[in-house]
């Protein structure tokens, strides 16, 4: 199972359990909230970037949410992540 199924299964079976708190801002996601964020974050790398499977997405982020919806967003159409 790869990460970025894990998250989804989550979702599933518990949408509404806590999955992820941002330190630096206490913003906080449930597995529902956290699945759909990464998978908007995916239609935009998918549909309004052009990145395919295989394509490799570099940012340059901190530590928080943001990058976490990136890194699942990018396993969830097989692009990889590249952390500047």
């Amino acid at each position: 199972m790869y990460h970025f199924d894990w998250i989804k299964r989550h979702a599933e079976r518990t949408p509404d359990r806590l999955a992820l708190v941002d330190a630096a801002t206490g913003r906080e996601f449930t597995y529902a909230e956290f699945n759909a964020r990464a998978n908007r974050a995916a239609s935009f790398l998918r549909d309004t970037l052009g990145v395919q499977p295989g394509d490799r997405v570099s940012i340059l982020a901190q530590n928080s949410s943001d990058y976490f919806e990136i890194l699942f967003a990018c396993g969830k159409i097989g692009a990889i992540l590249n952390t500047l």
